[in-house]
């Protein structure tokens, strides 16, 4: 169970007539300090007057008030605790008070038995959870205990002195209304109607009613005023009957508790709503006449008696109330909105030479109660995906652990934010998880949402990008012409993403050496299908480390130069400048519109519209693997699976791709976007010649209009499939997800 926020008021009803009128000086304060610890407090020396004692322990016989305000940023928290001073034992409540708050505390006291008659003065303190121990809040109550019912004590009362009820203790002729001495010191009961007519006391309203609320509902007081319109001051003080005892009702009263004639006061009426009730309370209220000349001057009274005397109104304040149990939650109650199912923080530049920090960046979650009741809300950060290495967290939330009162109709922002500090290149993921609940039942009528975290880390915006090739035989190049040799300073440098790097191999003699093989991470993927010596990275969406090895002698088999059409053919133009526009084209597919496409070339394309619909590349499988490429896009896309090995751990990515082949690949292309295609028989006159694994996907193609036949009525299914064919075909593709 979450600490609670205590507001709790001056009880209205103290035991064994032990109600001393206590005197408060200035308060304490500390901070706020480095760490945030910081409150101020109204009074540190607290005078409780004389406490009237038999020599029997008096358990939780009186109690005072203190208001205490949270004045730095850090929560100010502590448990219920006992604490045992010179001469009484003070019974603290728990606290809970959030920066920025402040509330008022009851505290309680017991006069524990075998007690001196005597003045006493010491301190005891509060000090928070996990503050500096030099920050505790320190008080000093001062008070005299003296023997009931006798004349001993600090004051100078002289012969007349009587202890009323209330525990006070008073000097002058006991009277009864009209001057009749009746030794008691009572003025006797008076109706609010005698009490307005006869003494000018009145209150406005005399009866409030709270209606209904449920458990842990945070209630508004009702403000009521006393008014003085007699002709003598008065010392008002109130206490509580029906249901008072269990602490439902509460009268706060800030002033002093002098009524000069003519003058009004507000006191403030506040439910506690901690556990069920309901009822009516009937509040008493005790009028001191001449209160402030009560310590032995002598005075008119209203004409009652001597200064000191008191008398009491019945029923000064009638209240109703209703507090529901947690079993009359319904259905919608508790309900909520949130502005975002989802955060991405997008891209934070790490700068590529220096520290390496990133700056922190933050998001604003707006939360809004969309019941009929107030819910407790409280978030975390799933941290098991989002530490540094040093285990502190990436995403963090300015509400954290603690919890927070959203009204019914009210909302509140969260602040999200993904840390600064130092971290490696890539995506970062957590989860922000929100509860809210009705207070004190979170084992019922709780409702939760997981908000997705991400932030991607990149070196100056973009992916590191390594040459580790020996240059003792041959140089390394970039197609910008820039030497990216070891030595030269230039062999790290960033790609951005999505984009494509491409190498250039050139040996010092070709005579005398050739290059052998091209290692992608550490790994070979062979030197098939290289044009001109030139590898390319396509689609960059991690880093990379490229190796060139050159081999003694000439190449075995000369490369021959890229061919083929410059430009699409009408046909396909269209389509072409859309994939270029929607980013669909990789550059180094912008040529040979009319060569045969191969396995990772097509690959390639997949790739970019699978990133295009889903808004991020497909996540990898480290188990799917093959020994003769480590291309990512073709290890995306089996991990999607749109595309499958050859057999024997083996994909073939320099291979030529079949039409058949493409129409399969596009089937599982758009079931992998959440766009499958609708079944449908192929009716080509060449059906014949489908392969049997093909034909499913050959029909939706078909149906679908996505790829059309050769002509004649003829797929073609073993034909080989051009790029401007594959361009077309993709851009269709993205055309049925939109």
């Amino acid at each position: 169970m979450k600490k609670r926020i205590l507001s709790t008021l001056l009880a209205l009803t103290l035991c064994l007539g032990l109600l001393p009128t206590a005197a408060f000086a200035a308060g304490d304060s500390y901070g706020p300090d480095e760490e945030g610890w910081g409150y101020t407090t109204s009074e540190k020396v607290i005078d409780l007057g004389d406490i009237s004692y038999d020599g029997t322990e008096k358990a939780k016989c009186g109690s005072f008030v203190i208001s205490i305000e949270n004045t730095g940023s850090q929560t100010l928290a502590s448990e219920a605790f006992t604490s045992t001073a010179n001469g009484l034992v003070y019974h603290l409540p728990a606290i809970s008070i959030q920066p920025g708050d402040s509330a008022d505390v009851t505290i309680q006291y017991t006069v524990p038995a075998g007690r001196d008659y005597k003045a006493y003065e010491d301190f005891f303190y509060i000090l928070f959870d996990d503050a500096p121990v030099e920050s505790m809040i320190q008080f000093l109550p001062q008070f005299t205990l003296v023997e009931a019912n006798s004349s001993s004590g600090s004051g100078n009362y002289g012969d007349n002195v009587f202890v009323d009820e209330w525990g006070n203790r008073y000097q002058g002729v006991q009277t009864q209304p009209g001057g009749t001495s009746s030794g008691s010191g009572d003025a006797g009961t008076l109706s609010p109607s005698e009490a307005k007519s006869q003494y000018g006391i009145s209150i406005s309203p005399s009866h409030v009613d709270f209606g209904s609320c449920f458990v842990g509902d945070k209630v508004d007081p009702i403000t009521i005023t006393i008014t003085n319109n007699g002709s003598h001051s008065v010392d008002l003080d109130y206490r509580g009957g029906l249901k008072c005892d269990d602490k439902v009702l509460h009268v706060y009263d800030y002033g002093s508790k002098d009524l000069a004639p003519g003058e009004s006061r507000d006191l403030k009426v506040r439910l506690d709503t901690w556990d069920a009730a309901s009822g009516t309370a009937h509040m008493e209220a005790r009028l001191l006449l001449d209160g402030y000349a009560w310590s032995g001057m002598v005075g008119g009274g209203f004409g009652v008696g001597k200064s000191g005397t008191s008398l009491n109104i019945s029923d000064f304040l009638t209240v109703d109330y209703e507090v529901k149990d947690l079993s009359d939650v319904k259905k919608g109650d508790i309900d909520w909105t949130i502005s975002a199912g989802s955060i991405d923080f997008g891209v934070s530049d790490v700068p590529f030479e220096g520290a390496g920090f990133h700056k922190a960046e933050k998001e604003t979650i707006t939360i809004t109660n969309q019941g009929s009741l107030p819910f407790r809300l409280e978030a975390e950060v799933d941290t098991s995906a989002c530490e540094r290495k040093d285990k502190d967290r990436i995403f963090k939330t300015t509400i954290g652990s603690d919890y927070r009162m959203v009204k019914a109709g009210e909302s509140t922002e969260v602040i999200v934010w993904a840390d600064s500090g130092s971290w490696s290149p890539g995506v970062v993921e957590g989860v922000l998880k929100f509860t809210a609940y009705y207070p004190d039942s979170k084992e019922q009528n709780t409702i939760t949402a997981d908000i997705p975290l991400s932030i991607k880390y990149l070196y100056d915006g973009g992916y590191v990008i390594a040459n580790r090739s020996d240059n003792s035989y041959g140089t390394v190049k970039t197609s910008d012409g820039i030497s990216r040799d070891p030595y030269s300073g230039n062999s790290r440098f960033t790609a951005k993403e999505g984009s494509s790097v491409t190498f250039v191999m050139t040996p010092y003699d070709p005579t005398a050496y050739h290059v052998s093989d091209i290692k992608i991470n550490g790994k070979s993927v062979g030197t098939n299908g290289l044009v001109n010596n030139t590898y390319t990275i396509s689609n960059i969406r991690d880093n990379y480390e490229f190796e060139a090895i050159f081999a003694p002698g000439a190449a075995p088999n000369p490369q021959q130069p890229a061919t083929g059409a410059a430009e699409p053919a009408g046909w396909a133009k269209v389509f072409v400048e859309q994939a270029i526009a929607e980013g669909l084209l990789p550059a180094e597919l912008q040529s040979a519109y009319d060569q045969p496409i191969t396995r990772r070339e097509f690959c390639l394309l997949a790739d970019a519209l699978y990133t295009k619909v889903k808004g991020g590349a497909a996540p990898v499988d480290a188990t799917v693997t093959f020994t003769d490429t480590t291309d990512p896009a073709i290890l995306r896309m089996a991990s999607a699976k749109v595309v499958n090995g050859v057999g024997n751990e083996l994909f073939d990515p320099n291979g030529q791709l079949t039409r058949e082949q493409a129409a399969t690949m596009l089937s599982r292309l758009a079931a992998a976007l959440g766009k499958p295609l609708t079944d449908s028989a192929p009716t080509f006159d060449d059906n014949g010649s489908v392969a049997g694994w093909a034909s499913a996907a050959v029909g939706q193609m078909q149906l679908s209009g996505i790829m059309s036949g050769t002509g004649n009525n003829q797929f073609s299914p073993q034909q080989s499939y051009t790029r401007e064919q594959s361009v077309v075909t993709i851009v269709r593709m993205y055309n049925h997800t939109m």
